[in-house]
């Protein structure tokens, strides 16, 4: 996908003493929708904002700023987004299901729903239960349903921290997710929260 002209100085990085500057998105989808909620972030149109594969979810603060809402459609269209107009939510009800969470906005409270919540503790219960020695596939399947709850578990923990991860690296770099690896220390610890 091609960048705007105007977006591609938020998509700017250094290496080796070099600028650069992305004319088209680099990644897949999921890099792709961070770049655009981050590009986001700089432009100062939201104040809070999170993605989530194609998901984007955040606010313009607390008064409607159809203005700003508007500026922020084009804005994510810009990056070659299509926006399904059927799945906005530009008022906010009660109680708000938003990327794996639910916003409570009287109380101004996230939570996770029950269905999820189960299956992420099941998924972490499997792992530390078993003293951390479980197959690379049982522990990249823990860190991908954290990915839905991201904006409620992070206010509580970094489930997706490098420790975590990084267990997964041999597995990764071999392609085999079968075989047994060993989750300790720092990586266990992040389990344990759940």
């Amino acid at each position: 996908m091609e960048i705007a002209a105007r977006h591609r100085k938020l998509l700017d990085f250094h290496f080796e003493g070099l600028g650069y500057v992305y004319c088209c998105l680099p990644f897949g989808v999921r890099t792709s929708a961070y770049v655009t909620a981050e590009s986001l972030r700089r432009s100062g149109l939201v104040s809070t904002l999170t993605a989530y594969v194609d998901d984007f979810g955040g606010s313009v603060g607390p008064a409607r700023d159809l203005a700003r809402m508007g500026a922020i459609v084009r804005h994510i269209e810009s990056f070659g987004w299509t926006i399904a107009l059927g799945k906005n939510v530009l008022s906010l009800p009660h109680r708000l299901k938003l990327l794996g969470s639910m916003l409570d906005t009287a109380s101004m409270a996230f939570g996770i729903p029950t269905a999820q919540r189960g299956r992420l503790l099941a998924a972490a219960r499997y792992v530390f239960d078993r003293g951390g020695r479980v197959a690379a596939r049982k522990v990249c399947e823990l860190v991908g349903k954290t990915f839905p709850v991201l904006l409620a578990l992070g206010l509580v923990c970094r489930p997706q921290s490098r420790y975590l991860l990084l267990t997964v690296k041999p597995a990764a770099q071999t392609g085999d997710y079968s075989g047994p690896i060993m989750v300790t220390g720092k990586a266990l610890g992040e389990v344990g929260p759940f």
